[in-house]
């Protein structure tokens, strides 16, 4: 079940990673600039963040197995759909269907896992499906950037869709299909909001939230600052956005282990304060400042994330009640689909309105409008500080949703 869970979770990485390295392809192929590119994440992102509470509380009532296999044969015709698209509006449309898919398996993933493990080995787990999210977000940018180099951004997601068929296929053999005897669900529609009662619980969220904006806004902009402000390829780009998440997965693991011991708050408010470091020191990059300072910040800013993100991850989901999981899982997601959501939005904005522009060798503007930006995220990245601290160090015994 955990191979199945972080092969499906490895490729939604790649997958994700690779579409915002080639996000200047697409505009270039379709004639837009950044603010109608940003469209092929934000819908993405829009639509699994309004459908993951939907799909949370569909699984607790049909199955946690069951949602993440249909959500992979989803996936399987909307990667097809957005190879295929033969403009902007119409992979857009493409991306809404694959947010659909990846509402599901984001929905189940954590669900699975944490009805399987008990609390003492909760961190681990959650720790190795951490790392197959970051391993997937460090290979994404060099095989995606090999891909944009040799075949052109369509063939990013033409190679996902038999992945997927592979995944769909361990699935039905690992995967729990049953549904939840009868009676053992709540009767209630949706995710229930008795959840936010619980401090640990709502700070998690929010502590999740910020550290997504936080993150997203780097990594939206930098890679424009790598291909038309260095004049980098897609590829040797790819391999300096690579040093954030492997820095993540390697320490995500470790973190999710030490939080079984030691608890998660120190961990997560420590993490976040890291990020917020990394945000701030990479906003001083100028024409200047070299590949090395790109990548040294970003590895940084991913150490800070993956000691985040598995402690508080754990907390959020053991302060939720065993039946609901699948509820608790989605707005796990939410919180991370939203700030990423946040994040693109900010990213963007911030850029744009201090008179920022793309398509363009990058000028003195540009930068100071990079800075701006970046110095917003790390505001973010204390503000989700600020929130991990007020989490429980410990649940109580016997009590985790309080």
């Amino acid at each position: 079940m955990l191979l199945a869970v972080g092969l499906g979770t490895l490729l939604t990485a790649i997958l994700g990673s690779s579409t915002n390295l080639a996000l200047p392809d697409i505009g270039r192929d379709f004639g837009v600039a950044l603010n109608g590119s940003r469209w092929v994440v934000l819908s993405f992102l829009v639509t699994v963040t309004a459908l993951l509470p939907v799909a949370g509380r569909v699984g607790d009532a049909i199955g946690y197995g069951r949602l993440f296999l249909a959500g992979y044969g989803l996936h399987i015709a909307a990667a097809a759909a957005c190879a295929a698209a033969p403009g902007l509006e119409t992979l857009v449309a493409a991306r809404v269907l694959q947010g659909m898919a990846a509402a599901m398996v984001m929905a189940a993933g954590p669900a699975l896992l944490t009805t399987t493990f008990d609390a003492s080995h909760r961190g681990r787990a959650l720790g190795m499906l951490g790392t197959a999210t970051y391993v997937g977000l460090s290979i994404g940018p060099p095989i995606g950037g090999l891909i944009l180099t040799g075949a052109g951004w369509r063939w990013v997601f033409l190679l996902g869709a038999p992945v997927a068929a592979v995944i769909t296929a361990l699935g039905w053999r690992f995967l729990p299909a049953h549904a939840p005897p009868p009676g053992s669900l709540p009767a209630k529609p949706l995710a229930s909001l008795a959840l936010f009662r619980s401090r640990t619980f709502s700070a998690s969220a929010i502590a999740a939230l910020c550290n997504y904006v936080a993150l997203f806004v780097p990594i939206i902009l930098v890679p424009f600052v790598l291909i038309e402000g260095y004049g980098l390829s897609q590829r040797t780009a790819g391999l300096v956005l690579a040093a954030q998440p492997i820095a993540m997965a390697l320490t995500a693991a470790p973190a999710g282990w030490v939080s079984d011991r030691i608890g998660s708050r120190g961990l997560a408010v420590s993490g976040m304060i890291v990020v917020a470091a990394a945000a701030a020191g990479l906003s001083f990059t100028d024409a200047s400042s070299g590949v090395a300072w790109i990548a040294a910040w970003n590895a940084v800013m991913g150490v800070g994330a993956g000691v985040f993100v598995t402690p508080n991850s754990s907390a959020l989901m053991g302060a939720a009640p065993r039946g609901q999981q699948g509820s608790a899982g989605g707005i796990v997601a939410v919180a991370r689909n939203l700030g990423m959501m946040i994040g693109v939005g900010s990213a963007t904005t911030f850029f744009a309105a201090a008179g920022g522009t793309t398509g363009h060798l990058w000028n003195a503007t540009d930068y100071g409008a990079l800075q701006i930006a970046l110095l917003a995220a790390a505001g973010v990245a204390l503000m989700g500080a600020l929130a991990a601290f007020l989490q429980r160090s410990r649940p109580a015994p016997g009590d985790p949703a309080r």
